[in-house]
């Protein structure tokens, strides 16, 4: 029994020595240089010879030989290398693959009563493990039914020559078919054809794909169809051309192509068209986006081969062009196809003086991931969209495009854009419409440096129902300014940072000539910032209804404006709730020639501006503040130190400049809301007396401050009123609400 107990202790002492398989790799690939000669496989080995190394490129494989190709080392070892000998190296574009395959023996006899050593005992255990992975890697690259099918044991048949092998009729074994009995979309060969015309014809409309691996050429004059039962196939060196110096050659396809992304399968002297092309790539046409060859011709030719419909699509590169790329209006006003790139990465740059880098006149068509440069200077315009106001179709889809370096970035005509999320630096004016721009959408656009931000001018057709949102424009040139309208009504311009640094250019300007005018624009909630002695917001001409609420006037880096919001010649305006941060000077609001101006709850630069701007405040008609709450014109200023102040059939007050204290409000109805805007230091008194509550302290107020009170119980001189809201613009009260 003791000597039993020594031998396991024994066996175990030297089985924990040895080591253990830990590793499930037996594979291991590398692509050649050309130059390299020693590769490392992490595995273990027993002998040289169980390794298997295979030189390959596409499907060719070569076997290399043991001790003549290559040798070995570390087999025993948990890992080693392949050092190729000389003349066997492995060249560019080929792949080394080193795979374990150890020979499925057991060399070891175990004799009755002989001994047992742990370390032969456990490396025969390891051989069996490394047989086991070898075993599984092959397994893995076997075809296998999957875990929940029912069938067990398929026999594969006897190959019989010139048969297809498939699945018999009852789903249960496999089975041989005769060619002639089995239907299968059929591969052709253009080969098999005296020209492309040829086989289109023969073919007529059998479902199959014809392959095309050299350049066919279409012969003078001939159009080819080709139907959408046969799909194109081109591969290496497949192209089809017309016949040089002859007529026009056009070949339309109304079938899928099947190529390449990036191979040249058109040539010149053809023209192509299609029916359902789908996704298409200018080096199908033989464009080379290497900030070189010129790639307009081919460009344009994809477009004209998408028709009505399908996308054009950019690699990353660089695409050169000498002239306009044009995308043209296909059926009636509309070409209804996308233009797409990769974003930054997929840049078009003019090489030569143009008017237009890009020129469209149809409808409904989608612009995005494409970058614009013109860093030479050459072309005037970066995307030209000239649409008929007439048609009220979708123009156009632009988004995150990057546009820089052009007089203008995007110009336009016509209506229904929706510009969004693109990146915009160094146009002179990033976005300008000529003429409408009705139901546009301009929003989450960046746009830096340049003049103009957006402009919306008129020709024939003002803007209309045009929303400019959440952008950022930050712009640097005089004589500009962020956003500028020439004519326009019912705009929304909301959530804007509009900072325009130029000298004495203004960041929003309304400027109207002639018999034009601009109508009922709302800004809200945008920051507004102007250039030295200018305007945050500037308007003359024949201009209103304005409306302006949450927005923040403000001046850049402390410089000195002429004022935050100059309106001149306005007839009619809502100004309500606004920041003024003219920190380095200038006046808050200036009027000139203006009527029915509605001054309310601003926050001014100086404590008193506000109560300044209220006194000169002429309210004639009904206006529309926060919370969608109509304020009627009934009401008045109290009079001064009128410390009970009848609100009989009105709702809307100032409090005199004086200082005062109000106990009650007289001839209130049960139900009445007033508001209260006050001119100077108010103090109501809810701390001590019951006809006016809402506060364990009473209310003071500053020049500015807007609090509005519910009657609860009516009476001449008994009624109670209790504070519904208290708006701290002054930011000076002392008490509570």
């Amino acid at each position: 029994m003791k000597k039993i107990l020594f031998f396991i202790l024994l066996f175990a002492i030297t089985t924990n020595a040895n080591a253990t398989v830990s590793v499930t790799t037996n594979r291991v690939q590398y692509n050649c240089n050309g130059t390299t000669t020693s590769y490392a496989y992490p595995f273990k080995v027993f002998e040289d010879d169980d390794l298997t190394v295979i030189k390959s490129t596409g499907s060719v494989e070569t076997s290399l030989v043991l001790n003549t190709d290559y040798t070995v080392t570390g087999a025993g070892t948990a890992g080693g290398n392949v050092v190729l000998t000389t003349g066997s190296e492995c060249a560019s574009g080929y792949a080394l693959t080193i795979t374990r395959d150890v020979e499925l023996t057991q060399e070891t006899d175990y004799e009755d009563g002989g001994g047992l050593s742990a370390e032969t005992l456990e490396t025969n255990v390891d051989r069996l493990t490394l047989i086991a992975q070898d075993q599984e890697e092959k397994i893995a690259r076997a075809i296998k039914l999957p875990s929940y099918a029912t069938l067990t044991d398929i026999d594969f048949p006897f190959p019989i020559a010139n048969t297809l092998v498939g699945w018999n009729s009852a789903g249960t074994g496999l089975t041989t078919y005769d060619t002639t009995t089995v239907e299968l979309p059929q591969i052709d060969y253009i080969g098999n054809y005296a020209s492309l015309a040829a086989a289109v014809a023969e073919i007529g409309s059998n479902p199959k794909t014809l392959q095309i691996n050299s350049v066919t050429t279409i012969a003078d004059g001939v159009t080819v169809t080709v139907p959408s039962t046969l799909q194109l196939w081109f591969t290496d060196g497949g192209r089809v051309v017309g016949t040089a110096g002859g007529g026009t050659e056009t070949l339309t396809i109304n079938g899928v192509v099947i190529a390449d992304p990036e191979q040249q399968i058109f040539g010149s002297n053809l023209t192509v068209t299609s029916g359902k092309l789908g996704i298409v790539y200018p080096e199908w046409w033989g464009a080379v986006a290497d900030g070189t060859t010129d790639c307009v011709t081919a460009i344009n030719a994809a477009i004209t081969a998408l028709g009505e419909g399908g996308e054009l699509r950019f690699h990353k590169g660089t695409y050169m062009a000498s002239s306009a790329i044009n995308i043209p209006a296909v059926s009636g006003a509309v070409t209804s196809i996308k233009i797409t790139g990769t974003g930054s990465g997929s840049i078009i740059k003019p090489s030569t003086t143009m008017t237009n880098l890009v020129y469209a006149t149809g409808k409904n068509l989608e612009i995005a991931g494409i970058t614009l440069i013109n860093d030479t200077s050459y072309a005037t315009n970066g995307i030209k969209f000239n649409n008929s106001s007439s048609d009220a179709s979708l123009s156009a889809n632009i988004h995150d495009c990057s546009i820089g370096g052009f007089t203008t970035g995007i110009s336009a005509n016509g209506q229904n854009y929706n510009i969004h999320s693109n990146f915009m630096q160094n146009n002179t004016t990033h976005i300008k419409f000529t003429d409408d721009g009705r139901n546009t959408s301009i929003n989450k656009n960046i746009m830096l440096g340049g003049a103009i931000g957006i402009k919306l001018s008129k020709t024939a057709t003002q803007a209309e129902g045009t929303r400019i949102t959440d952008n950022t424009i930050l712009v640097t040139g005089g004589s500009g300014s962020g956003i500028e309208i020439n004519a326009g009504f019912e705009l929304y311009i909301g959530h804007n940072i509009i900072d325009q640094t130029g000298s004495g250019s203004p960041g929003v300007y309304v400027y109207v000539t002639g018999t034009d005018a601009v109508n009922r624009i709302k800004m809200v909630g945008n920051w507004l910032a102007g250039g030295l002695n200018s305007y945050s917001f500037y308007a003359s001409g024949n201009n209103s209804d304005l409306d302006f609420t949450n927005n923040t006037f403000a001046c850049n880096n402390g410089q000195a404006v002429a004022a935050g919001l100059s309106l001149t010649d306005t007839q009619r305006a809502n100004i309500i709730g606004n920041n003024f941060l003219l920190t380095g000077g200038g006046t808050d609001i200036s009027e000139v020639s203006t009527s029915n101006i509605v001054k309310i709850a601003n926050r001014a630069t100086a404590g008193t501006a506000i109560a300044n701007i209220i006194g000169a405040t002429t309210v004639t008609d009904d206006l529309t503040m926060s919370g969608s709450k109509i304020i009627s014109a009934n009401g008045g200023i109290f009079a001064s130190a009128e410390t009970t102040p009848s609100v009989a059939g009105g709702d809307f007050f100032t409090s005199n400049a004086t200082a005062v204290t109000i106990t009650a409000f007289y001839n209130g109805v049960a139900g009445q809301e007033i508001d209260i805007i006050s001119g100077g230091v108010t103090t109501f008194d809810t701390a001590t007396n019951t006809r006016l509550r809402g506060s364990s302290v009473n209310i003071v107020t500053a020049a500015g401050d807007l609090t509005t009170w519910k009657c609860i119980t009516g009476g001449t001189t008994a009624s109670v009123w209790v504070l519904k809201a208290f708006v701290d613009v002054s930011a000076n009260n002392s008490g509570g609400a």
